[in-house]
């Protein structure tokens, strides 16, 4: 199975998890350039999973889910796409929120997402807006800067 890094017979959040450990290492490339790299997390994550960066819960829709999962674990580090670090980093931070907003309320269906945002992207910023600010109030009370 094509991205199934883990040889477990499914793509999931542990293949992801994988190919983020491993960029730069050919025998993880997705793309067929020689190289693992951010083209092939684009691949998996859009093409072969079916969904959109910052779907924490790979449900195909990025929604509060994903965003309650980002904020549970905001400003810790972490080394999985389902707990929030979307780019690979090993924190989750304010790129990770970044790329959650970026596609916030895109999925299947009318799920989560969808029901959040409607049809027109504005409430989509409010929510993502808010839960920017209570994160970094979240950061001044647990004491970071």
């Amino acid at each position: 199975v094509l991205g199934d890094f883990d040889s477990d017979g499914d793509v999931d959040v542990d293949d992801v998890d994988l190919l983020f450990a491993n960029l730069g290492d050919p025998a993880f490339d997705l793309t067929n350039d020689g190289n693992a790299d951010q083209a092939d997390v684009d691949e998996l994550i859009g093409t072969i999973l079916g969904t959109f960066a910052g779907d924490a819960n790979l449900d195909g829709e990025v929604g509060t889910g994903d965003l309650a999962i980002l904020a549970g674990n905001f400003a810790q580090a972490v080394t999985s796409w389902g707990q929030g670090d979307f780019n690979g980093d090993g924190l989750v931070g304010t790129g990770d929120l970044a790329i959650l907003a970026g596609s916030f309320g895109q999925g299947v269906g009318a799920g989560e997402g969808a029901a959040a945002v409607g049809s027109i992207p504005e409430p989509a910023v409010g929510v993502v807006g808010v839960a920017v600010c209570l994160l970094i109030g979240r950061r001044r009370v647990l004491g970071r800067p």
